[in-house]
Order: C-alpha cells, then structure tokens, then sequence
C-alpha cells in the first residue's frame, strides 16, 4: 500500500519507529507503505527506538470467548482488567533497559519518567515484568489515554504501570511456573507504598466472582481477567487468559465508508466493518451511531486520501459503499450481541485504537 499523494498535506511521510504525531493522519514509512493511523496533535518526532535488552517478548495475550468459561470454575483466579498501553519492562543490574510495547516498536521509558524513576524500590535487580500502563482520574477512576497522549493531555491524570505478572525473578525465566507461583513472586519484587507502580490484586473465582465483577463495573472500572491458576507464560498465547468486559466491546478494521444522506452527504454515512476469523476477513456490520461532526470529518480526510482497495466480501449487501479501504485503521466499538451472521447488533462508535492492529481483530 503506497502513499497515493505524497504532496498531500494531511498525510506525513516518515521512518518507521520515528513516527510524527498528527490528528487522525496516517503515517507512511519511506518506501511509501502505511504504518498506521492516530488521533494526536502534532508534536515532532519520536527519537529512534532502541531495545537495549536485545530482545522482545512477545506478550501473553487473552480471548475474549466467554464460552470457555463453566460458572464458578475454579480453576480461575480473577483481575481487575485495565484499558491502557501494554509494556513489558526489563530490569538489568538495577537500570531500566526497555519498556516495550506488544510489537516491539516503541519504548515508554522517556515518556513516564515518575514510573522508572521509582523503579530504584524494586527489590529484585535483575527482572522483567508484564503490566499496562494505565491513567488515573483524581478519583481513582482509570481512563484510557494512549501511551503517546502529549503532555497537556496528561496533566490532569496520575499514571501508573499495574503489574500482573513476572517473566523472571532475579535473572531466573519463571514462564514455566504456574500462574499462582508466579503471582506470588510479585510482592517479593515491588512494595506496597509505591505511587507510580502498582500489583493488580488477584482474587479466586468462586461464588463471589459475580459480587467483585459487580463492584468493578459499579466503580467505572473496565472489566475483569480470568486466568487459569496453573497456566505458564506462553509467548503469544490466547488459550488461558479470557477477558470479560463490562460491555461487549469489539476491536474491528475499517475497510471502507458509506454514502451519506442529510448532514452527513458531503462526508460519509458510516464506516463498514471486519474482523478475522480464521484467517479470513469476514463482513461484521456498519457503525454510524457514536461519530460527531469532528470524527466524520477527520475520518473522511483521511479515508479519501488511501488508494482504494477491492471489495473483500464478495456478493454481501453492506448499504451504499462510497469507497473501499486498504484494511489498517482499527476502531472499538461498543455492541449488544452478535447475531448468527457474525455481524453485531446496533454497534456504536467509541474511539480509534492506535495500539491495536488489524490482525488483532478476531472473533
């Protein structure tokens, strides 16, 4: 996928992990292919990324297939579920070496430094340990910012990386422990009294499980993971973890936008969905409801400046299509169920997910 007007404005034209930060603009690599697509204020650009472990985890991910799950299943213990930015972070010698993101392409370190700065308290010098970096509202109510929000956008929030496991203790790998072992590694490595480092408190599933998840979603909170008690850290993995949303929340893929009619006639109607299943790319339904006039209007200055791609459904009816897209861009949305076509009931627009890409979206 090519930048099909590097004249263009709205468009930047960059290295690859030295990304320029734009209002809903995409960003294109030197060879003319797309990186992704972000909401930002322009602020310069990133310096090079470096890892300086030499290497990145792939993280351990979760399903979010709830029929796995048996009522009261006891092989589970449950988190609380934080919507922020993944990182995993290296501890060498004492010094922070990375804090990686999912993919690899981004370290966090500069950009938080209240959370290395108290990373001197660990009491293991040599680990590494998965969590999410997660903002806070005065309140204690989290917030989802991204990891690269600017600086204005963050003053109002207190940060905080909550930790919810451990890839090695004090220079030893522990993904084969299981989870519990592991778990009960993590007050040995960080204290209680620490502001910007946080363990997420771990509780068994049983018949109190439907009273924390209640109290949670009570409190704003985003959900709850359910992880089975004697899994290993398996690299890559989505067969232990299950997430449980307050909501039914799906990552999907823009693929291309809709004719509009009254107000929304100069821009577009909605944005057609899709999400992998099996590896192939399936038709999940239109979402409309939940975009403003400023989203209409930065989504449709940058849909319209990606070349066109094919219909990739075939003979499905998706309403009046007013231009196909190359698969990039990702969006959450919020929907009721999903129907026996695949396709969701009555979603609604909740925002773009710059940390997530296209083959994320699953179901």
């Amino acid at each position: 996928m090519k930048n099909p007007n590097p004249q263009n404005p709205n468009v930047a034209t960059t290295k690859r992990n030295n990304k320029l930060f734009y209002t809903i603009k995409l960003i294109y690599n030197n060879d003319g292919e797309i990186l992704m697509a972000e909401y930002s204020v322009i602020r310069g650009a990133k310096k090079k990324f470096k890892c300086e472990t030499g290497l990145c985890i792939k993280p351990m991910l979760a399903d979010a297939n709830k029929s796995k799950l048996k009522k009261n299943n006891s092989r589970y213990v449950l988190q609380e579920k934080f919507d922020g930015t993944r990182g995993i972070m290296y501890i060498r010698n004492g010094h922070v070496t990375g804090v990686i993101s999912r993919y690899c392409d981004s370290d966090f370190r500069e950009r938080f430094p209240e959370i290395i700065n108290e990373t001197k308290y660990l009491k293991s010098k040599n680990c590494v340990l998965d969590g999410e970096i997660t903002f806070f509202k005065k309140s204690g109510h989290p917030v989802f910012l991204t990891a690269a929000a600017t600086p204005a956008t963050k003053k109002d929030y207190q940060v905080r990386y909550m930790v919810f496991d451990i890839l090695e203790y004090d220079g030893k790998d522990v993904t084969k422990l299981p989870l519990l072992e592991r778990l009960a590694l993590l007050p040995k490595v960080i204290p209680p009294n620490l502001k910007h480092i946080k363990v997420i408190e771990t509780h068994n599933v049983n018949k109190e499980y439907p009273k924390i998840y209640k109290s949670i979603v009570a409190r704003k909170g985003e959900g709850v993971m359910l992880k089975q008690k004697s899994s290993e850290y398996v690299h890559g993995s989505r067969e232990h973890w299950v997430k449980v949303k307050k909501d039914q929340t799906e990552d999907c893929i823009v693929v291309g936008i809709t004719e509009g009619q009254g107000r929304r006639k100069w821009t577009f109607g909605a944005l057609i969905l899709a999400q992998y299943h099996k590896g192939k790319l399936m038709y999940v339904g239109n979402v409309g409801s939940g975009l403003d006039d400023n989203n209409l209007i930065e989504f449709f200055s940058v849909i319209m400046s990606v070349k066109p791609a094919d219909n990739p459904f075939g003979g499905i009816n998706v309403g009046h299509v007013k231009k196909w897209i190359y698969p990039q861009i990702v969006v959450e949305v919020r929907a009721m169920e999903r129907l026996k076509t695949n396709a969701l009931r009555l979603p609604v627009f909740i925002k773009v997910r710059n940390d997530k890409q296209p083959k994320d979206c699953t179901f």
